[in-house]
């Protein structure tokens, strides 16, 4: 079960104005099913940050305006965890409004390095 963390985190977002309720529910939804597949441990102290990421990064890329720039650690994840990267474009997918939204290799990576962090099972390649 996901920590009071992630909804509070969310809520917040909605409240402030930062993400639309839809976004929200979408990406609750999607953290839900990766937590329950066993993908992320929702115990890690990364599932708020990742939270707050995923919901941001989803609200700017249904928007049309995905991050571009990517750095090296980023890259290093992407490369050598292809299995990651995949299920980073996935998540991204299930939880962008706009089905022909650009989703960027910025975008998909960073969302990665946080899966990296976040996964319970060791191998998602």
């Amino acid at each position: 079960m996901l920590p009071a963390e992630v909804k509070e985190r969310l809520d917040l977002l909605v409240n402030s104005k930062q993400i639309e309720p839809d976004t929200r529910k979408k990406v609750w939804e999607s953290l839900s099913r990766l937590e329950r597949e066993g993908h992320l441990d929702p115990t890690s102290e990364s599932i708020g940050p990742f939270t707050n990421h995923l919901a941001i990064a989803v609200e700017r890329i249904s928007k049309g305006e995905p991050i571009t720039d990517i750095n090296e650690q980023v890259n290093e994840v992407v490369r050598d965890h292809p299995g990651l990267n995949r299920e980073a474009e996935k998540l991204l997918r299930q939880c962008i409004q706009d089905s022909d939204a650009e989703i960027t290799s910025a975008e998909t990576g960073f969302v990665a390095l946080y899966l990296a962090l976040l996964r319970r099972q060791p191998d998602m390649d």
